[in-house]
């Protein structure tokens, strides 16, 4: 017999007693867990004797045999019970419940202040609370299961409470909703760690490397590793200790037995392995070794994932660092509803950083409800090792969770109504099926799909709605303001009590009027354009179908044409890229000028030239449209000029002389073509002849000289004998003939003073000369005079008395002087431009001269300007001649031109912007001479006035404030009468020059415009 007084000395004789000793108790308490693994018998002295425990039981009987005589047994703190025995080991004289594989969890081996974590798979039916007594430092994660169902959790024991052979007996309290039932943990700590020796698991190639948390081992872990063949399902926990060591456990059956050395484990167990162990799974085995070195690769212990609510958790980020040697391998998730990207095989260098990225896929809609701590979730496998990753996941999804994105109305106008169908899409974020109704809140707004609507689970549905915004439908209450309009139940999605009714938010914008541009002309023409001609002009036609002015901008994309000016509209700004104004319902014509012709473009078929870009600005409705410019160019006939052909006097029956044709091509093209002639006594040239633009040609023309014998005597004028072919418009030649008897009279030899092309600002002036042949016995006498004022004799005289001697010739020259320069450019005949009048004769001589252009053809629009503003005005120059000028311009002080010179080309009009330089006046004025062109023998003036308003504006410009409204655009106006205080307003720097110029009005047939004031120079 024993006899014990501590409770340390009763924990020794337990140990140390042979088998089916007594053990005596003297009286007193025994505190702690008392573990009988041999048949003994303990004896106490009744009440005196008490063997006590907190919250947990209080022995634990591991051997047959074992009998309490007059010992108490009592739990503090919390009742329950108090003697716990393995199956056969029932002890007599207390009551003790016997352990089953349902409520013992065998933590087996474990070693001396080593932390302990192990997965434990727990059925409820119900919420269930975990709470653990009879073990310090023991907890469980999650200690609360929220539904009923299968759960993994994890019992963490700290190290510390691990201490060198102590036997442990914990209780695990299971409050599953009204019911209470408990499961015991048992196991022993060892008296010494074993020897430090890394060791892992050897599967065929592999080498597993369990972390210390652990790894539960499933079948899609070793289909990983290439052994796709064994039954789905988990088999065993196998984790790492920090010594080397390597512990097992089955947390529940596994789909096939697993034996460790050949002896069957049991579920529920956890067990040490050693070195060289065997475990073995059906026709596998895993070999326990040693490692030949440890792990050179830094990986997280967790992934966790946010909880999977109404979205699938964002992809958690896997890192893989490697340390002083190099990896390559793969990424492979062990479970089917986890994806890894990227996929295949990675190779890192040493010291290096690679990131996967591993996510929930569609599998993951299928889990139910609850916690998952995935042990090995992620296996890292490369150069023939394999580590894990654990994955943490909560799904809490609900049956129904809708999620509606605000809706976006768009934009409407005040005013403009608007119609449009939008889509209303619901998603569906919860596990069940759901149905309801939509309704709209506003009167504008419209349900089109049919109701009710149904959607599926973890699913989108669209239901389609319309926006109907007509404002003169609207009421009083219903008015839209401008502006943002944020409706937080523009639509209801009715649940009719499955679920609470859901607002659906939207959004409207509401703007101000604005004009709204409609495009009226898609495309334009310029149809039969020439070369050499006045340049076509068409027209866009638009119209503004909107409450509000519109406004943008027009512009040639290439240049070949120029918006000039609009009609019913407004433009304003660049030339090259005006801004438009076009009125509230309003349709405005855009006049568009052709500006010049491509060089080598086909005739006769249709060209793209350009296109002009219409955009409006900001203020106005978005538009942006093209209009294509394209262009027919044709080839016409030019038209011609010709002179009277003249046949130089000739005597009945003598051979005549040829005479000469001039020709002069007025334009606008090359002339090609023959003469054709009318009278069979004409003998004209068979070719074809080439005349260029502004050119003059010169062709003989003979006579027929057996068929002249029936034309009469004398001077005979035969109209139209002659003809053009290929010509603009027909060209009828005259042709008149002179011939003679014997003379016995005065004859006139030079019926026609042909004076060609002249040019009268040549220093040696043009002349012809005039023959009069006396045959007459006697001396004849006769006067001569001029009647063209551009013509002259040698001398002042114009006119002088003639003396002819009998059988003689008298010639006298006649000129051209300066006054042909008033003459257009063209070819002018005058039938009597000198008459020679004697007793009883009187001859009249006709002139023909063509003149060239030697001083510019120009026309000034308009010929008067007014400055009413600081903003300038636009003078047009056109060049109607058909060469080429150069103009200089130049005005007073006060008045400043964009241009000095300008080049216009034949037919060309350019601008000249024309403003106030306030600075250099002080009073209201007119001046005649304002703006002054001048170019070779020619000046031009246009007058200019300032009136009041330009000059208060230029004063409200000093003193205005920064963003004052811009001063009101310059008016072109008509000539005012001059008022008898002008000379009173005159500015201060005006000259006595400037107030009263010379001026002679050029008002030249060919101009069609309003003349401006010009001088010869």
């Amino acid at each position: 017999m024993l006899e014990v007084r501590s409770a340390a000395e009763l924990r020794a004789a337990l140990r140390n007693a042979p088998p089916h000793s007594l053990i005596s108790l003297a009286a007193g308490e025994y505190g702690g867990l008392f573990i009988f693994d041999k048949p003994l018998t303990l004896r106490g002295l009744g009440r005196q004797t008490v063997l006590w425990r907190q919250a947990a039981p209080v022995v634990y009987v591991r051997a047959p045999e074992v009998h309490f005589e007059h010992v108490g047994i009592e739990r503090t703190v919390q009742a329950g019970v108090t003697v716990l025995h393995q199956a056969g080991c029932a002890p007599s004289g207390v009551d003790s419940m016997q352990l089953t594989e349902e409520t013992l969890i065998n933590l087996g081996e474990l070693l001396p202040n080593a932390p302990l974590s192990l997965p434990l798979r727990l059925s409820v039916n119900a919420r269930t609370e975990l709470t653990v007594t009879g073990l310090h430092g023991a907890r469980f994660e999650p200690s609360v299961l929220p539904t009923g169902g299968t759960h993994w959790v994890v019992l963490s024991i700290e190290g510390q409470s691990l201490q060198r052979g102590a036997v442990l007996l914990g209780e695990v309290t299971v409050r599953e909703g009204d019911q209470v039932r408990h499961i015991w943990l048992s196991g022993t700590v060892l008296d010494q760690t074993p020897p430090e020796k890394l060791l892992c698991l050897a599967v065929k190639k592999h080498r597993l490397y369990p972390p210390l948390r652990g790894m539960l081992l499933s079948s899609a872990h070793f289909a990983a590793l290439g052994i796709p063949n064994l039954p789905e399902g988990d088999y065993c926990f196998v984790q790492g200790d920090p010594s080397g060591a390597l512990f097992l456990f089955l947390p529940q059956t596994p789909p096939l037995p697993i034996k460790l050395n050949n002896v069957p484990l049991e579920r529920g167990v956890r067990r040490l392995l050693h070195e060289h162990d065997q475990l073995s799974i059906g026709d596998l085995t895993l070999q326990v070794v040693q490692a030949a070195e440890a792990p050179d690769l830094e990986l997280p212990a967790t992934l966790r994932f946010a909880p999977f609510i109404d979205r699938v958790p964002e992809p958690v980020p896997l890192v893989l660092q490697t340390l002083k040697t190099g990896w390559k391998g793969e990424i492979v998730a062990s479970a089917p509803y986890l994806s890894v990207m990227p996929e295949g095989q990675f190779r890192v260098p040493p010291n290096r950083m690679h990131t996967w990225q591993v996510s929930l896929n569609e599998k993951a809609l299928n889990l139910p409800n609850a916690e998952y701590f995935l042990s090995g979730g992620i296996l890292v496998v490369g150069s023939g090792q394999v580590y894990s990753v654990d994955v943490q996941l909560s799904i809490q999804r609900p049956e129904v969770s809708l999620h509606v994105q605000p809706l976006d109305l768009g934009q409407v106008e005040i005013g403009w109504q608007a119609e449009r169908t939008l889509e209303l899409a619901i998603t569906n974020f919860g596990r069940s099926a759901w149905s309801g109704e939509v309704y709209a809140t506003r009167s504008w707004l419209h349900v089109l799909s049919p109701m009710p609507v149904r959607g599926s689970a973890w699913a989108e549905i669209g239901v389609q709605v319309a926006l109907r915004l007509h404002w003169e439908a609207l009421g009083e209450s219903e008015q839209l303001s401008s502006g943002v309009h944020e409706i937080p139940n523009a639509f209801i999605i009715d649940g009719r009590g499955a679920f609470p009714d859901i607002a659906v938010p939207a959004r409207l914008e509401v703007l101000p009027p604005c004009g709204h541009l409609r495009l009226l002309t898609d495309s334009v023409r310029f149809d039969e354009v020439e070369r050499n001609l006045d340049l076509p002009s068409a027209f866009i036609e638009v119209r503004n179908e909107g409450a509000a002015d519109w406004y943008g901008t027009l512009r040639a994309e290439r240049g070949w044409v120029q918006i000039v000016e609009a009609y019913e509209a407004e433009l304003s700004g660049e030339i090259s890229a005006p801004t438009l104004r076009v009125p509230p319902l309003q349709t405005a014509r855009i006049r568009l000028e052709l500006l010049d012709i491509p060089e080598s473009i086909p005739v006769e078929e249709p060209v793209a030239l350009d296109e002009v870009l219409i955009e409006s600005d900001p203020r106005s409705a978005p538009f942006k449209a093209s209009v294509p410019i394209s262009m027919i160019l044709v080839e016409r006939p030019p038209f011609m000029a010709a002179q009277t052909v003249s046949f130089p006097p000739f005597v009945h029956g003598e051979p005549p002389s040829e005479a000469i044709l001039r020709l002069y091509n007025r334009g606008p093209s090359v002339w090609r073509g023959t003469v054709q002639r009318h009278a069979a006594w004409l003998a004209v040239p068979k070719e074809v002849f080439e005349c260029a633009i502004g050119k003059t040609l010169e062709i003989p023309i003979g006579l027929h000289e057996r068929q002249i014998g029936a034309l009469p005597l004398g001077v005979s004028r035969h109209e139209a004998a002659l003809s053009l072919s290929n010509v603009r418009e027909p060209v009828p030649i005259a042709v008149q003939l002179d011939i003679r008897e014997v003379p016995r009279a005065p004859i006139l030899e030079t019926p026609l003073l042909n004076f060609g092309v002249v040019n009268p600002l040549h220093a040696e002036p043009a002349f012809e000369t005039v023959r009069l042949l006396n045959a007459a016995p006697k001396a004849w006498h006769g006067t001569v005079r001029l009647t063209a004022d551009w013509l002259s004799f040698e001398t002042a005289r114009r006119a002088f008395d003639l003396q002819v001697p009998p059988a003689s010739i008298v010639e006298f020259k006649v000129l051209v002087n300066a006054q042909a320069l008033a003459l257009p450019s063209d070819v002018h005949t005058l039938q009597e431009a000198l008459i020679i009048e004697g007793a009883d004769e009187t001859f009249t001589i006709a002139a023909q001269i063509a003149l060239p252009e030697l001083v510019p053809q120009l026309s000034l629009t308009p010929a008067h300007l007014t400055l009413s503003s600081l903003k300038p005005v636009k003078l047009k120059l056109t060049n109607r001649g058909e060469r080429e000028w150069t103009l200089n311009l130049s005005s007073p002080p006060w008045v400043a031109l964009s241009l000095s010179e300008v080049t216009l080309e034949p037919k060309e009009t350019q601008s000249v912007e024309v403003r106030l330089v306030a600075e250099e006046i002080a009073f209201a004025w007119q001046e005649p001479r304002g703006v002054i062109i001048s170019s070779t023998g020619r000046e031009w003036a246009v007058a200019v006035e300032v009136t009041e308003g330009a000059l208060k504006a230029a004063k409200r410009a000093k003193t205005a404030p920064l963003g004052a409204p811009p001063l009101e655009s310059a008016s072109v106006q008509p000539p005012a009468e001059p008022t008898p205080s002008a000379a009173e307003n005159a500015p201060a720097q005006a000259s006595a020059e400037q107030s009263a110029p010379p001026a002679v009005t050029d008002n030249t047939p060919a101009e069609s415009s309003a003349a401006a004031e010009s001088t010869d120079a």
